[in-house]
């Protein structure tokens, strides 16, 4: 099988007995591009047999090896057969693997070799700020990568501060995933000055992290560089009224926006009624979830008036039923009691026929520098108010009320 360019042998569970008889086939396999072994339990001996095999494909370019425990072990053998001898390798996916900080920190150092790299997946395993910091000098040389998953990895404040500099050239990056990694603000702020540099990105997800308003007064203003961002997700962030208001006026410019997850944050109404401006520009949303924030009829009513122009919404996610949120109309039950998007329709329907003009006014568009000067004047009352919330005028998103 000299000219085979793509073998999948994923999920096959066939352990390290089967990956050492794949190393004599493999040697054959000249000319294969992806080789994809996800799932199969090939352990560290698995993973040091396969490894053997490596310096003979000089054309792949995919490797697959996630969910094998291959542990530290495994992880050193392979770090010392990817470096100089597969110089065309652009994808490594090696997730839940049980790799920790010394094991990772070997292949970090071989991966400084690995200049062409496009996707480096090594999320679920902990490998700590050590091997991040480590891993630093590597991803500054990768300037062509474009998805970067360390969600689960234990990186804290300390990993992420780290790899900031480094980030900064790459900005070809679409991808960006760092869940559940104990990130605080003093992260948050590092990621803001980190995804300044990535026009291109499309996804961003820090669910997880206890970023609070600190750091999404200094994360937010970083977003509105964003323009191309498809998905955000910021679930269970520690996000509460004040974060709320700083995450409104960036959220308004992120007008490629798809997917927005704020789910298990501390928003309530007050909150809701700051991000409410930002959603009238929102008009590529296809899902918003805000389940399991302490938000009730008021900030509920407030984000279903500000979703008015958004067409494109398929699902929406909210603790309230229809319900109980006052719209000041009898709308039908037949339509109220599917749910919110049969509500949202309706109530789009109506706003097109001019019959909620009294409680959703007409928007007009604010200028670049108005819009600016807004934004700039309610970051620095929040500031001087310190934990208490104010409430920001309208068109700090960049609409205004005719």
């Amino acid at each position: 099988m000299p000219h085979l360019r793509v073998l999948d042998l994923r999920s096959n569970k066939f352990g390290p007995a089967g990956a050492a008889l794949l190393t004599k086939p493999l040697s054959n396999m000249v000319a294969l591009q992806k080789l994809q072994l996800g799932g199969n339990s090939v352990g560290a001996e698995g993973a040091t047999a396969l490894a053997e095999s490596l310096p003979s494909l000089p054309t792949l370019k995919q490797l697959y090896l996630h969910n094998n425990e291959i542990g530290d072990t495994g992880a050193t053998s392979l770090a010392e057969c990817i470096g100089d001898k597969l110089p065309e390798l652009q994808v490594l996916w090696l997730a839940l693997n049980s790799v920790g900080p010394r094991g990772a920190s070997v292949l970090a150092e071989e991966l400084k070799k690995v200049t062409m790299l496009e996707k480096l997946e090594l999320g679920d395993n902990v490998i700590g700020p050590e091997a991040a910091t480590a891993l630093a000098p590597a991803i500054e040389k990768m300037a062509g990568l474009q998805h970067l998953l360390l969600a689960n990895t234990g990186i804290g404040d300390a990993g992420v501060r780290a790899l900031a500099p480094s980030l900064k050239y790459c900005a070809e990056m679409k991808v960006l995933r760092l869940t559940g990694n104990g990130i605080g603000p003093r992260g948050a702020k590092a990621i803001g000055e980190s995804i300044v540099g990535m026009p291109d990105l499309e996804l961003l997800r820090l669910t997880g992290n206890s970023i609070g308003e600190t750091g999404m007064e200094k994360l937010a203003p970083c977003m509105e560089s964003l323009q191309s961002l498809k998905l955000l997700y910021l679930t269970g962030c520690g996000i509460d009224d004040v974060g709320a208001a700083f995450l409104g006026p960036a959220l308004a410019t992120l007008v490629s926006l798809e997917e927005l997850d704020l789910s298990a944050n501390g928003i309530s109404d007050q909150g809701a009624e700051d991000l409410s401006p930002a959603f009238h520009t929102l008009t590529a949303l296809e899902q918003l979830d805000l389940h399991k924030n302490p938000m009730g009829g008021a900030g509920t009513r407030s984000v279903v008036l500000g979703l008015l122009k958004t067409t494109s919404l398929e699902k929406i996610e909210l603790d309230q039923h229809p319900k109980d949120v006052d719209f000041e109309r009898q709308l039908p039950w037949d339509t109220v009691r599917h749910g919110w998007m049969p509500v949202l329709q309706l109530l789009q329907e109506m706003f097109l026929r001019g019959e909620l003009d009294d409680i959703a006014p007409f928007i007009r568009p604010t200028s670049p520098s108005e819009d600016a000067k807004a934004r700039a004047a309610a970051r620095a009352a929040l500031r001087e108010q310190g934990s208490h919330v104010m409430k920001p005028r309208r068109g700090v998103s960049g609409v205004a009320l005719m």
